[in-house]
C-alpha cells in the first residue's frame, strides 16, 4: 500500500509476516545529483539518472559514442545480496533474445560499486 501523496516515498512491500521497508530515496534529490561526479567507470561518460529503485539507480551514459543504460548496484561488498546480483548479471550476459535489451558489459566502478550496461531503448 503505498502511503505517501509525494513521489518521495516509496512502499512498504508486505510478504506473510515479514515487511521490508526499503531505504527511503527521495526521487528530486537523485534526480538533481550530478551524474558525472557521482559515477566513475572508465570509458564511460554518463549524462543523467533515468530512474531509481530500492536496488540502485539507472543512468543514461554513452561508452565509445553509443547509448547505454547503465544500472549501479546498491549493495556493499560481503553483502549477502552481492553473489545474488552476480549471478543474474552471469545469467543475463548469456541471453539473447530480440525481445530483451542486449548485455554489453558488467564490472566495478571506481568506487567499488558493481554495474550493469545494457543496451539504451528509448522509451516513454
Amino acid at each position: 500500500m503505498w502511503l505517501a501523496p509525494e513521489l518521495d516515498w516509496y512502499p512498504h512491500f508486505y510478504c506473510d509476516n515479514l515487511t521490508v521497508k526499503p531505504k527511503r530515496l527521495s526521487i528530486q534529490n537523485l534526480a538533481s545529483q550530478s551524474a558525472s561526479a557521482a559515477i566513475s567507470i572508465p570509458g564511460y561518460q554518463f549524462s543523467r539518472l533515468l530512474g531509481a529503485g530500492a536496488s540502485g539507480q539507472v543512468y543514461l551514459a554513452e561508452f565509445a559514442g553509443q547509448p547505454r543504460a547503465v544500472k549501479i548496484f546498491q549493495i556493499n561488498q560481503g553483502d549477502p545480496l552481492q553473489r545474488r546480483v552476480e549471478q543474474e548479471i552471469d545469467i543475463l550476459s548469456r541471453l539473447d533474445h530480440p525481445g530483451i535489451c542486449a548485455f554489453l558489459d558488467s564490472g566495478q566502478t571506481d568506487q567499488g560499486q558493481l554495474y550493469l550496461a545494457m543496451q539504451y531503448i528509448e522509451g516513454t
